[in-house]
């Protein structure tokens, strides 16, 4: 504390001093936070984390809202997620956390309070909820990591570096809740609602997802699936009809329209973010 009082002047004070371990199994990482309720976590991590014979040298500042608040006995950090003490493979006790919060979730899930949960397997423990499922395509995803400035945690040099690495954690992830919990996340059947928020704004979505709510609580009919016709590819040049039943299939990151594609190009002539699908096959 006689060093520094905030957050922001404790990160500038490490950035001086070299925090290298010569022991390559050994590392360091704080957990720091003001009076202001400012926090972050410092990791000493590797550029290659599957080297064993790398040291852990470079300093990493996890900070946001999508950073934990708290370290224990294995690195937070994404980029050493797949490591042998990263946050999917470590044997370090982590399974005692997953556990704590899966079963705090769930228990919360009982009670009469009204609650939102941003969890992505909060379905899973809160079986009778209104789930939805907020679908981004990688590309936008890439962009809006790359220009947020804010998000501190992930930086990356140039968006091939993001992108690529936003592919690999993706797998990285539906891998361990397939070993985990024995489910595919990104399976439609799992949710009530699936919106693409990939070229809709933030007004458009809280009210799909307000108006489809309502519905379901009401006992009405309410379509299922809105996906943004920039989204969809169109494949077919047949002209089709605009009262055609709207069907996609989803494969590698892409939405291909089979049949519809009238609906979506007049969509797209209309300036229409998001469109309703009947039908939706995932491969």
């Amino acid at each position: 504390l006689d060093r520094a009082s905030t957050v922001d002047q404790a990160i500038e004070m490490l950035k001086q001093y070299n925090m290298c371990m010569d022991n390559e199994e050994a590392s360091y990482h704080f957990f720091m936070a003001d009076v202001t309720g400012d926090y972050a976590i410092i990791e000493y991590t590797k550029n290659n984390p599957l080297d064993t014979e790398e040291n852990p040298t470079k300093m990493e500042v996890l900070k946001g809202d999508n950073v934990w608040r708290y370290v224990t006995n294995f690195y937070t950090s994404p980029s050493m997620a797949d490591s042998p003490d990263g946050s999917n493979n470590s044997k370090h006790g982590k399974d005692r956390y997953d556990n704590y919060v899966d079963d705090t979730i769930a228990e919360l899930g009982k009670s009469d309070d009204k609650i939102i949960f941003d969890s992505r397997m909060a379905w899973h423990f809160v079986p009778d909820s209104f789930k939805i499922y907020l679908y981004v395509d990688v590309d936008t995803a890439t962009d809006r990591i790359f220009n947020d400035t804010g998000r501190v945690s992930e930086s990356y040099a140039d968006k091939a570096t993001a992108r690529q690495e936003i592919i690999d954690r993706r797998k990285s992830e539906l891998l361990r809740y397939k070993s985990f919990y024995g489910c595919d996340v990104t399976d439609f059947n799992n949710f009530d609602l699936i919106v693409d928020t990939s070229y809709a704004s933030k007004d458009e979505i809280n009210e799909l997802v307000y108006q489809c709510f309502t519905a379901a609580n009401e006992g009405r009919e309410y379509s299922k699936v809105w996906l943004c016709a920039k989204s969809l590819t169109i494949e077919n040049d047949a002209p089709g009809c605009c009262c055609e039943p709207l069907e996609v299939v989803q494969s590698d990151n892409r939405f291909v329209v089979v049949k519809g594609s009238a609906k979506v190009r007049k969509a797209l002539e209309e300036g229409k973010s998001l469109l309703p699908v009947d039908k939706v096959i995932q491969q």
